[in-house]
This record gives structure tokens, C-alpha cells and sequence, in this order.
């Protein structure tokens, strides 16, 4: 089988054995007497014309080949004309629902970042509000006040702190994807995404979701992208 990069090698050989036959010819010019200058023309001129020949003649390999795959592709076609018209009728109909479920995932991740956003204003002035009213954080079941990671409010015993959006998102990620083997690549990915304990604590109340994961789909070669 001949490869694309075979002929692109010998398209190089041939192109530069004919700058070398061009400047020897140019050397002959200049000292038209000399023996070696004359015997280095000859010589490649002769070298120019066999690599001239061998390319010719893998470019005529190559194009037959290639009408060969040409044809036995066209009648793969044909015997799999049955297995197309089924991709094409199955593989918009999914990527559709996954185009779907992806809105519908952008839509509620925006609504999470708006409503923690909301909450940590909402944490940040009652926090205000308790700790001029007289109620710190120290010794008592209710107050509010600023520790070093920021404001806390206590109402009944319960804490309240506020979360970066970010981490919040992140957090959320690593929840879903802790069912994952450490080597998948979702996995792998939640080690660097944001959370921290805030995070996680806001989202103590979220129900766990059981997600059936499918094997990752593994490259295959000779395939091209994706659309």
C-alpha cells in the first residue's frame, strides 16, 4: 500500500535532485572545460531523471490504488445502504434529546449561580443585621458575625454560611460524578474544579442521584471528527 507521506517523500526527492541538476548544470556553464564539472552534470542529470521516473511511476501506483478504494468503497456503500439510512434516522433523534437535556442542565447551572448568589446577600445582611442587634457568634443558639472565611448566621443552632457560585457549581459535579471510577475522565476532572466545605454544606440537603454511566466511548482509528 502506498501512503500519502511515500509520495509526498518522493515528491521531495524529485524536486530536490532537480535543484541539484539545475545548479550542476549552472557549474558546467561556468567552466565549460572542467571534467568534474562536466561528470557532476551527468551524474545529475541522470539522478534528476531517475527520481523524475520513480515518482511518475508511484503516482500512477498511487491513483490506481486509489480508484481501487474509490470503488471498493462505493460498494460498501451499497451493501451497508441498510445500516446508514438507520444512523441517520436513530443519531439526530438522540443528539437532539442530549441537545435538550444540555439546555435544560445550562438553565438550571444559571439558576444555581443566581439563587446562591441571592443567598449569600441574604446571609451577608442578616449577619450584619444580628451582630449590631447584640448577637454575636459566641455563646448563644442565634447571632451572626464574620469569621476568617466571612459571615455566619446562627439561627436555632444551625449555621449559615455563604459559597462562591463557582464552588457551588464545582461541588455539585464532584457529587455527581462520585459514583465514577478515579480514572474516568469526569472523575479526574472534579479533582481541580472549585468547592470546598461551604460548598458542600449548602448542598447537604440535595438528594443523591444514581446515574447508570456508560462505558467512555474510546477513539477509533481512521475516523474522522465528529460533527
Amino acid at each position: 500500500m502506498i501512503t500519502k507521506e511515500q509520495l509526498e517523500q518522493a515528491e521531495a526527492k524529485a524536486s530536490t535532485a532537480e535543484q541539484v541538476r539545475t545548479e550542476a548544470q549552472k557549474t558546467l556553464g561556468r567552466e565549460p572545460h572542467s571534467r568534474r564539472a562536466a561528470q557532476a552534470a551527468v551524474d545529475a542529470t541522470q539522478a534528476a531523471a531517475a527520481a523524475a521516473r520513480d515518482l511518475r511511476r508511484l503516482r500512477e501506483d498511487f491513483e490506481e490504488q486509489e480508484a481501487a478504494r474509490r470503488e471498493d468503497r462505493a460498494a460498501a456503500e451499497r451493501a451497508a445502504a441498510k445500516e446508514v439510512r438507520a444512523a441517520g434516522k436513530d443519531l439526530p433523534a438522540a443528539r437532539q434529546k442530549v441537545t435538550a437535556a444540555a439546555a435544560r442542565a445550562q438553565e438550571a447551572l444559571a439558576a444555581l449561580v443566581v439563587e446562591a448568589g441571592a443567598y449569600n446577600a441574604l446571609t451577608e445582611r442578616h449577619a450584619g443585621v444580628l451582630a449590631s442587634a447584640g448577637l454575636d457568634l459566641e455563646g448563644g443558639q442565634n447571632g451572626g458575625g464574620r469569621e476568617l472565611s466571612g459571615p455566619v448566621v446562627m439561627v436555632e443552632g444551625l449555621a449559615y454560611a455563604p459559597a462562591d457560585p463557582g464552588a457551588v457549581v464545582g461541588a455539585l459535579v464532584t457529587r455527581l460524578a462520585a459514583s465514577l471510577p478515579r480514572s474516568h475522565r469526569l472523575a479526574m476532572a472534579t479533582r481541580n474544579l472549585p468547592g470546598g466545605d461551604r460548598a458542600a454544606a449548602l448542598l447537604a440537603d440535595v438528594p443523591a442521584v444514581t446515574v447508570e454511566w456508560a462505558a467512555p466511548v474510546r477513539a477509533m482509528g481512521g475516523v474522522g471528527s465528529a460533527a
